[in-house]
C-alpha cells in the first residue's frame, strides 16, 4: 500500500481515506459531514491537473474539489 494525497491519485483508481489535514477547521468539518472519514473508499473519477481540480466518488455521489482541499486528504491505495 502507498500513502498519497488525494490530488495525486490517478483516474479510475480507488483509495481509502486515512486522514484529513487542513488549516481551515470549517472545511475540515464539512468534509467529515460529506463522508470523508477514515477507511472510506474514494474513487477518482476525474483528475484535471490543468484546472487543479478533481471529481471523486464517495459514498454513492460525485463531488468536485479543488487541489487546495484535495491536497489535505490523505489516502492509501494499491499500485
Amino acid at each position: 500500500m502507498k500513502r498519497i494525497r488525494l490530488s495525486d491519485l490517478n483516474e479510475e483508481k480507488v483509495g481509502v481515506v486515512q486522514g484529513i489535514v487542513l488549516c481551515d477547521i470549517e472545511k475540515h468539518k464539512r468534509l467529515i459531514e460529506l463522508g470523508f472519514v477514515s477507511y472510506t473508499k474514494v474513487e477518482m473519477l476525474k483528475n484535471n491537473r490543468r484546472a487543479k481540480s478533481v471529481v471523486v466518488g464517495v459514498r454513492g455521489y460525485a463531488l468536485a474539489l479543488d487541489y487546495t482541499i484535495a491536497d489535505g486528504i490523505w489516502v492509501e491505495y494499491y499500485e
